[in-house]
């Protein structure tokens, strides 16, 4: 009698973390509570449930790569996976500009030195002068 309830407990525990706020959504997310409580391997026998029971893990579906039934899907991965790589491209494009910029301005970057002539922002500056100048 205490494995079946050891099991339900075990699945409320998976609902609990699955369900939505509201909790109005756990009985869409039994069948994916029973998979994964079925494919959790046991501390006891290092084993999973199907395992035990059938000699074999079920498959994952949505793990598999599938095949596209609809023609237009196939024709939006491709559209998107060139916009992928466009984009991409773009980016890479833009980092190398980047990268010349910043390596021109690095080696350009003015030296002040005591004596130079300097033209100061007085924005920030204060002064106990009447005219900012």
């Amino acid at each position: 009698m205490d494995k079946p309830k050891e099991a339900t407990k075990v699945r409320e525990g998976y609902l609990r973390t699955l369900v939505n706020y509201d909790q109005n959504d756990w009985y869409q997310l039994l069948t994916l509570a029973k998979h994964a409580y079925n494919n959790a391997t046991t501390k006891a026998d290092k084993m999973t449930p199907s395992f035990a029971n059938y000699g074999f893990h079920p498959q994952m579906e949505w793990m598999r790569k599938g095949e596209a039934h609809n023609p237009g899907g196939r024709i939006y991965t491709h559209w998107m996976q060139d916009i992928h790589r466009q984009e991409k491209q773009i980016l890479e494009n833009t980092r190398e500009s980047m990268k010349k910029n910043y390596d021109r301005q690095a080696r350009e970057q003015l030296i002040i030195e005591v004596g130079h002539l300097v033209m100061l922002h007085v924005k920030n500056r204060r002064s106990k002068r009447l005219s900012k100048k």
